[in-house]
C-alpha cells in the first residue's frame, strides 16, 4: 500500500507532527548542539532548511490530491488558486505572530537569550491545524458521496410543467 491509497488524515496527522519535530531543529543551533556534533552551522543550517522544505511540500500534495479527487470538474484550477491564497494568508498571519513573539520576548539583534523559546512557541503552535482536520472527510469516498449526491440534484430539472427531468447533458 503506498501514499496513492493512504487515507489522508493519517498522512497529515503523522506528517504535521513529522514537520513540528523536525522544526526543532534550529534548537540545536540555537543551544550550539551542532558545534559539541561537529557539524559547522552552514552546513547544519542548509541541511536543516532542505528537510524542513521537503517535509512541508510533501505535506501539501496529499492535501492538494485530495482536493483535485473531489473538486467539481471545470473548476479545478479555481479551486487551486483558493488554497494557494488560503495557504499565503496563513502564512502572512504567521508572519506577523512570529514578529508579534519576537517583539513580546524581547529578542533583538544584540540579545538573542530568548530565541529557543520563540522556536519553541513556533513549533507547537504548528500543531494547531492538527484541530481542524477532523473537519475533513475520512476518506475520498465520504467526500465523493456528496459530490455525486450534488451532481445529481443538479442534472434534474424542472420541465415546462413542473415535473422533474433530466437535463439534456445529464442524459448523454
Amino acid at each position: 500500500m503506498g501514499l496513492r491509497d493512504a487515507k489522508l488524515r493519517p498522512v497529515y496527522r503523522y506528517g504535521t507532527l513529522i514537520a513540528a519535530f523536525f522544526g526543532l531543529l534550529p534548537l540545536a543551533q540555537i543551544l550550539r548542539w551542532n558545534v559539541a556534533w561537529g557539524i559547522p552551522d552552514t552546513v547544519f543550517v542548509l541541511l536543516s532548511e532542505f528537510i524542513q522544505a521537503v517535509i512541508n511540500d510533501t505535506l501539501w500534495m496529499p492535501i492538494m490530491v485530495f482536493v483535485s479527487r473531489t473538486c467539481p470538474a471545470g473548476v479545478e484550477a479555481t479551486t487551486y488558486a483558493m488554497f494557494l491564497s488560503i495557504n499565503n494568508l496563513g502564512l502572512f498571519f504567521g508572519s506577523e505572530l512570529s514578529a508579534a513573539l519576537v517583539w513580546l520576548l524581547g529578542i533583538t539583534a544584540d540579545s538573542l537569550d530568548n530565541l529557543w523559546k520563540l522556536k519553541l512557541i513556533c513549533s507547537v503552535l504548528s500543531l494547531i491545524p492538527l484541530l481542524f482536520l477532523y473537519w475533513v472527510p475520512d476518506s475520498d469516498h465520504d467526500a465523493l458521496v456528496v459530490d455525486v449526491q450534488r451532481d445529481l440534484a443538479s442534472s434534474q430539472s424542472l420541465d415546462s410543467q413542473g415535473r422533474l427531468s433530466e437535463t439534456d447533458d445529464a442524459v448523454r
